[in-house]
């Protein structure tokens, strides 16, 4: 692809982005909000500049990603468990499924202070928000996923002289595979979401937690200044999964 259709492809994908900035720059610049609630955008660019160069923001990022990497995985193990073994089993369908469909409308912000109240302000409580949060679309997706399997692919598997070890390992498990990276890409931003109203609400580290010690010492560009960290780690931490799903699940994107 030549350069000149590949900047105009840029350009079209993030030109309302750009006259975002721009407008902000300009409300600002012009006074129409007083910069103690606006800031421009130059100087939140120069804050966060700063921030990154004396390495003030390494630690809240390693401490926000590191609550949120936690929950996801163990969201993703018990989610894939519960989600399969429910497609499988009309037993466990039974008692897993209310709770799936009570769990999942559930706001789970309502939990904060429970679980500050059991585990504390520091991680544990930071990773069980996560947890609990995204715990249920990897449930649901799995399930679906599974559930969705043809019948007449199951029965030609057997009918081929494939185990049921067999029938699981190249049937069940590249479906549930499928459901899992879909029930990711819905976990993920609310993985991050969980993480930094935790740490917002309840303190003990974090770039949630950072950026109210911000705002209450009136640093309006520091805030702004994580609040453009937290957009910047949602959209990385996307797109690295959508390589990442490319890369597993190419034979899925080819059907």
């Amino acid at each position: 692809m030549r350069l000149s259709e590949r900047l105009r492809r840029a350009f079209a994908a993030s030109y309302s982005l750009i006259l975002v900035c721009l407008l902000w720059e300009a409300v600002a610049a012009a006074g129409l909000i007083r910069e103690v609630f606006l800031p421009r955008l130059s100087v939140v660019l120069e804050q966060l500049y700063a921030m990154i160069a004396d390495g003030s923001l390494a630690e809240p990022i390693a401490v926000s990603v590191a609550r949120g990497a936690v929950g996801l995985a163990l969201s993703v193990v018990v989610g894939s468990i519960l989600g399969f073994l429910s497609a499988r089993s009309r037993t466990v369908h039974l008692i897993v499924s209310p709770l799936l469909s009570i769990g999942q409308p559930l706001p789970k912000v309502a939990l904060i202070p429970i679980f500050i109240l059991w585990l504390g302000v520091y991680s544990s409580s930071k990773i069980a928000l996560v947890f609990i949060t995204c715990v249920f679309p990897i449930a649901i997706s799995v399930q679906a996923a599974a559930s969705a399997v043809p019948k007449v692919l199951l029965w030609s598997s057997r009918s081929l002289g494939a185990s049921e070890f067999d029938v699981i390992r190249t049937v069940l498990l590249p479906a549930s595979l499928s459901g899992l990276m879909s029930g990711l890409r819905v976990a993920l931003p609310l993985a991050l979401l969980a993480t930094f109203t935790a740490e917002m609400i309840g303190g003990g580290g974090g770039v949630g937690a950072a950026l109210m010690y911000s705002q209450r010492l009136f640093e309006t560009p520091t805030v702004y200044a994580y609040l453009l960290v937290m957009l910047a780690m949602g959209i990385v931490l996307d797109q690295l999964f959508l390589r990442l799903r490319h890369r597993l699940l190419s034979w899925d994107e080819q059907k």
